[in-house]
């Protein structure tokens, strides 16, 4: 049995095909039998064309003759897309500088919230992307590429690492620790991360540590 991908996004189809290798190795594709354990998980066509219904694992099984294989699959949730909304912060740490303790202004301000989007691309549980972070007035100030996966509890985990989109300015971040999930609905992201970030002010490179929370971050239809 072959196929082009590690698992399903909740609602996505892919197409499984039976190959047969006799000894002389030459792959001959067969119209094989197919079934699933787990109707409620993933549904397969006579052709092949398996669609992830619900969340969870299934074994999927294709039988030819007196030959069979089956395939593990997991069916995990669609977390693709565009997502924008805002954070803020919940504890800071600076870890290096001089001058006004900027970490002080983020926590005794609780209105503190700037904005990011990120924008979702996923394979099964892989994923990957860009990611975006803005000023108050919604200007975007750093852009990076992300990675992660859907964990085993079917959480989003992501990293990031972005830098200032003005060459003049000297700002990076490191994006960790992230942990999400959807909403009921389907469509808002919900959890945390970890921010490191880098910058330049009148005193000199800075680093703060910063502990955040999403808030209203939704996905583009």
């Amino acid at each position: 049995m072959s196929r082009r991908f590690e698992g399903l996004k909740l609602g996505e189809t892919q197409v499984l095909s039976a190959v047969v290798m006799p000894a002389n190795d030459a792959r001959t594709t067969v119209s094989a039998a197919w079934s699933t354990d787990a109707p409620a998980v993933v549904v397969i066509e006579d052709d092949g064309r398996v669609r992830g219904v619900g969340l969870g694992s299934a074994q999927v099984r294709a039988t030819f003759g007196a030959m069979s294989a089956s395939l593990a699959l997991r069916v995990v949730p669609d977390y693709s897309g565009n997502w924008s909304g805002e954070y803020h912060f919940l504890d800071c740490t600076r870890r290096s500088g001089d001058g006004p303790d900027v970490c002080r202004t983020y926590l005794g301000n609780t209105g503190v919230h700037l904005p990011l989007s990120t924008a979702i691309g996923q394979s099964g549980t892989t994923i990957s992307g860009t990611f975006d972070l803005y000023d108050n007035t919604h200007h975007v100030l750093e852009m990076g590429p992300i990675q992660g996966a859907v964990d085993t509890s079917n959480a989003l985990l992501l990293s990031a690492h972005t830098q200032a989109v003005d060459p003049t300015e000297k700002s990076e971040s490191t994006i960790s620790d992230w942990l999400a999930n959807l909403t009921t609905d389907g469509a808002s992201l919900t959890g945390r991360f970890t921010m490191t970030q880098t910058f330049r002010n009148a005193w000199g490179m800075q680093t703060l540590v910063e502990q955040c929370e999403l808030l209203n971050v939704t996905r583009s239809q």
